[in-house]
């Protein structure tokens, strides 16, 4: 609990920073004038929330402290900040898109670069995927794993691949898969 109010002090002095500092690193980093708006959202930490969203019409964020992300202050900055482009004006179809900014990785990379300008360090890779397993094997009921590598696959159907891990290989170290029912704890 402790925790969590410690990550809730830290990203609203996060926040304070952003809204300084964004609207003119955004304008800088896409060179588009239109991006120079200003971020006067308000930041509101919800208990009953898994997500972060922005709500541009309130002028909120909405950032939900029960969550994963709060355990790792990287994680949590960098969804801080994503939400944040929102406030801007900055939004998943029209200017994203133009920006190549439409697929995950795009949009990640993105949250890198403003990251790093604050001068924060993005998280790793490992830490996000960490994250995104904790919270996917509470849904999913099948997993197709490398043996070799480690690397998961959840699915909540029977998939092909589930049903012929052998077919399919690791991306990362090409081994052949495996697959598995997961408990109802895991």
């Amino acid at each position: 609990m402790e925790r969590r109010k410690a990550a809730e002090d830290q990203l609203r002095e996060d926040y304070e920073l952003l809204k300084e500092r964004l609207p003119g690193l955004l304008f800088k980093v896409l060179k588009n004038p239109e991006l120079e708006d200003e971020l006067d959202h308000e930041l509101v930490f919800r208990p009953d929330m898994k997500t972060a969203k922005c709500r541009r019409g309130a002028a909120e964020i909405h950032f939900g402290t029960d969550n994963s992300k709060m355990e790792n202050l990287r994680v949590a900055r960098k969804t801080l900040v994503h939400e944040a482009i929102h406030a801007t004006g900055v939004n998943h179809n029209g200017r994203m898109r133009s920006l190549n900014f439409y697929s995950q990785l795009s949009r990640d990379l993105f949250t890198d670069k403003i990251m790093k300008k604050l001068g924060w360090e993005p998280p790793t890779e490992e830490e996000t995927r960490r994250r995104s397993r904790r919270k996917r094997k509470q849904d999913y009921k099948y997993v197709a794993y490398c043996p070799e590598c480690g690397n998961e696959w959840y699915r909540k159907r029977r998939s092909k691949l589930i049903k012929h891990p052998g077919r399919y290989q690791c991306g990362k170290c090409g081994t052949r898969l495996r697959s598995r029912e997961l408990e109802e704890k895991e």
